[in-house]
């Protein structure tokens, strides 16, 4: 059982991409007067180019090194919502630090749900560039595999968002908290 959520602690959202990360936790933000930080923005503003640049110049094993930098900084933080890239989870040290000042909310969509929703963001995101949508699905598919056990192993909370607006999915979030927080 999940202790409450301290008016101090972090609101951490992990989960695939397209599953609603970003703009729900804009919306929590906003309901709950919390200051939002996406790391995926912050490892840009830190390198001074954008995720897919990252990408094709320096590699993701550079962009995995950058994102355990960022997060490892706002591990001291207090009172955010912080939106995560899909792969922070692959990293103990990352979802320890992500832990130590907040509960971590799961949110996870089935494949074809996220390929929709990645497809019409027009397929761009560095680990789903592909030729053709096939191509996109598998790769979808693959990684979404391999990091789903992760997802459900280090979340306090899971969320299926696959049928959620980010408006609900932000109620769905606070509503959890308001049940842990009531017992």
């Amino acid at each position: 059982m999940s202790k409450p959520l301290k008016l101090n602690e972090n609101i951490v959202l992990t989960g695939f991409m397209g599953t609603g990360k970003t703009s729900s936790g804009i919306i929590i933000a906003g309901k709950t007067g919390r200051f939002f930080v996406d790391t995926d923005d912050l490892i840009e503003q830190a390198a001074g180019l954008t995720i897919n640049e990252i990408f094709e110049s320096k590699g993701e094993k550079y962009f995995r090194k950058l994102e355990k930098k960022i997060i490892a900084g706002l591990s001291g933080n207090k009172g955010l919502v912080i939106s995560t890239g899909g792969g922070v989870v692959t990293s103990k040290a990352n979802m320890s630090n992500l832990r130590k000042h907040g509960k971590v909310f799961a949110l996870v969509s089935d494949e074809k749900t996220i390929f929709k929703r990645v497809s019409e963001a027009g397929l761009t995101r560095p680990l789903v560039k592909a030729a053709t949508k096939k191509t996109a699905f598998n790769k979808i598919k693959i990684l979404l595999n391999k990091r789903m056990s992760l997802y459900m192993n280090y979340a306090d909370f899971v969320i299926d968002t696959s049928r959620l607006s980010p408006e609900a999915t932000a109620e769905k979030v606070l509503c959890r908290l308001k049940a842990v927080k009531a017992k």
